[in-house]
């Protein structure tokens, strides 16, 4: 975060370049055991916000500490970086060639007492433009990477003209960094995605913050970025990229996460689109417990505070995740409002109902596609405050509401968006 301080990225964008870093650095080389079996360090990110707010610059960045981390006859670079535009017979080409098979311990092997280093098959996908790797909800690609997510012991894909002959990928791994924006989620990914695979694997990161850094950089040069601080950091990779095993959970980090679990995984996203997100929260929570420790030592011992680490950084961007629904929507408040006056205009002057009042579910029913869940009562209030509706008294107590003619739409638009 120190080192991309200089850069026109908002922070939560360049936080989760890092940590996405981190995670593909451990490739399947190091897990967690628990009793819903191996969790592996790999994560899918989608940073999301309107064009130009900074995402292809944390991703970049990401990508060029990684290629620097080889040296030839040294280092190898701590994780394969993948070509960004594949489609899944490419990608499967490309995951079992040999530049990408590397060596190291694999926890199924090891359950079976078999000890020694095997071939695994890991590969960072880092890509400013998610558009250039999902064309148009591509199901067979968004297939392959749930697999790939998932780290099966072995993949096998039959190729098109050599049946007899498939492509075998042993311990497969994707770890994904994408940028987007929120029109392409929405035209990409239709309603029935969100219960699927792929966006329930995902993690989105939002933010629409304007980050306008010094524009001729600081005293380390013009781009504003530390060249010690990039060797530290190449440094600390390269010793990420050589950790490997099992990550042990100290008694009190145990007693957290069960703590959590127990209590509801609280606070929990509650927009409808993310039901299929919650369930995969409690081993985010573990991947990210792995990649805080990794970030903090190389110990390989998840502590109390690489936990409340892992919580924080999701929590974090779960806070800001219903804010793409209403994007995808392309509404801004004080269009919403708008359109919320005319509908109670329009009810309250329709012929066969003029003059009665607007019961406040109705109200509800009418917002609950435009905005997310959490936003509702907010619109409304801000509706009320605003005077472009009335609340009512009623005599059985529940909220009433009624057009203010004398408002009309001069407030809504004098609000200006947002």
């Amino acid at each position: 975060m120190e080192y991309t301080n200089g850069v026109s990225s908002p922070e939560i964008f360049r936080r989760w370049a890092a940590i996405v870093t981190v995670g593909a650095s451990l490739e399947r080389r190091c897990w967690a055991v628990t009793a819903r079996g191996y969790t592996f360090p790999n994560l899918f990110a989608i940073l999301a916000g309107r064009p130009g707010i900074g995402k292809s610059e944390a991703i970049n960045r990401a990508r060029s500490l990684v290629a620097a981390t080889a040296q030839e006859g040294v280092y190898q670079q701590c994780c394969n970086l993948a070509p960004v535009d594949v489609t899944k017979s490419a990608l499967y080409d490309y995951l079992s060639s040999s530049k990408v098979k590397r060596m190291g311990p694999a926890p199924e092997e090891l359950a079976l007492g078999i000890e020694g280093d095997h071939h695994y098959h890991s590969a960072y996908l880092a890509i400013s433009e998610l558009q250039d790797l999902v064309r148009d909800h591509d199901t067979a690609l968004l297939g392959a990477l749930h697999s790939l997510y998932d780290c099966l012991p072995m993949i096998t894909e039959e190729r098109r003209y050599r049946t007899d002959n498939p492509i075998k990928i042993p311990r497969g791994q994707i770890s994904l960094l994408g940028g987007t924006t929120p029109a392409y989620i929405g035209r990409t990914f239709p309603a029935a995605a969100w219960d699927e695979g792929f966006m329930a694997r995902t993690i989105i990161i939002y933010s629409n913050d304007l980050i306008q850094p010094d524009l001729f950089g600081g005293e380390d040069g013009e781009d504003g970025l530390d060249s010690n601080l990039a060797d530290q950091l190449i440094s600390d990779l390269r010793l990420i990229g050589r950790l490997s095993g099992r990550f042990e959970f100290s008694e009190d980090a145990k007693a957290s996460i069960v703590q959590w679990q127990k209590s509801g995984q609280l606070p929990k996203p509650t927009h409808p689109k993310l039901e299929h997100y919650n369930t995969r929260r409690l081993r985010h929570a573990i991947k990210l417990s792995m990649i805080a420790s990794a970030n903090r030592s190389d110990e390989m011992k998840i502590e109390v505070e690489d936990f409340q680490d892992a919580l924080a950084w999701m929590i974090e961007a779960e806070e800001a995740m219903p804010k793409i629904f209403l994007e995808i929507v392309g509404k801004s408040d004080a269009q919403v409002l708008n359109e919320l006056y005319h509908f109670v205009n329009g009810l309250w002057n329709f012929p066969t109902s003029k003059g009665q009042s607007i019961r406040r579910g109705q109200i509800v029913n009418f917002l609950r596609n435009k905005v997310p869940a959490m936003q509702i009562d907010k619109i409304i209030d801000t509706a009320v405050e605003a005077e472009l509706i009335l609340k009512m008294a009623s005599l059985d107590g529940t909220p009433r509401y009624r057009p203010n003619e004398k408002a009309g739409l001069f407030n809504a638009k004098k609000m200006g968006p947002g």
